[in-house]
């Protein structure tokens, strides 16, 4: 029987997965917006609805879900959320995107146009990787992680949990980024991130310590914890 599918978000990244989902994707017959920040309505000629509704009109037996949330405070938590409540999180491949048949790639991962992941790498639960970036061989992404767009993350570098990799950034191998730490865009890193640090530059240094209990981009945000923007 087919599924349906929440987009936890209905922000930037929410639209553009809903954009970019294959045409062909024979696993869902229906696809649905969820947003705790607005009223239910249509969007995007999708019905939208709180976390809340969307437990109620669908069992866990017959619906996924896939993140759509760039903040790396708030992704993790709607994680948690969606799988308190026993839903599955649906791993998605983009047209056009190349994940190698020698690689792992965990629950709830969605993969753009363009990007490639490699060889014997690993990527965890509820990562996003954009469109045209690259997880190279023997690379280990951990959870809740986003690859910005045209980003490089080249061999046997390892991104802990959390972390955010900048659109264009430029990554040595071999280096490790550490949990909740930000790499700028397009940062040019040529040793190892510290954890909960934002680097940015070429090449990249240390600008700011990262408070774990917050909101990392909260001077750019303006919705609350679904994902509006």
């Amino acid at each position: 029987m087919k599924r349906v599918l929440g987009i936890y978000g209905s922000g930037g990244l929410g639209r553009c997965i809903n954009e970019r989902l294959p045409k062909a994707e024979p696993r869902f017959a229906e696809v649905v917006f969820i947003d705790d920040t607005v009223p239910e309505d249509i969007f995007r000629n999708r019905r939208r609805m709180s976390f809340a509704s969307f437990c109620e009109r669908y069992a866990p037996t017959e619906a996924d879900v896939i993140i759509a949330q760039g903040e790396p405070a708030l992704r993790e938590d709607l994680y948690c959320r969606v799988k308190k409540a026993g839903y599955a999180l649906a791993t998605i491949l983009s047209e056009g995107a190349f994940v190698s048949p020698y690689a792992h790639v965990g629950e709830g991962v969605f993969i753009f146009p363009g990007a490639a992941v490699e060889d014997n790498a690993v990527v965890e639960d509820d990562v996003c990787i954009a469109d045209h970036a690259v997880v190279a061989h023997d690379v280990h992404i951990g959870k809740h992680v986003c690859v910005e767009a045209q980003s490089v993350v080249p061999g046997h570098v390892v991104v802990g949990e959390g972390a955010f990799i900048g659109i264009g950034a430029l990554l040595r191998d071999r280096v490790r980024v550490g949990a909740h730490a930000v790499v700028a865009m397009g940062a040019v890193v040529m040793r190892d991130v510290p954890e909960a640090v934002e680097v940015m530059g070429n090449p990249a240094r240390a600008c700011r310590r990262i408070d774990t209990s917050q909101r990392v981009f909260a001077e750019y945000y303006h919705g609350t914890e679904s994902g509006k923007e």
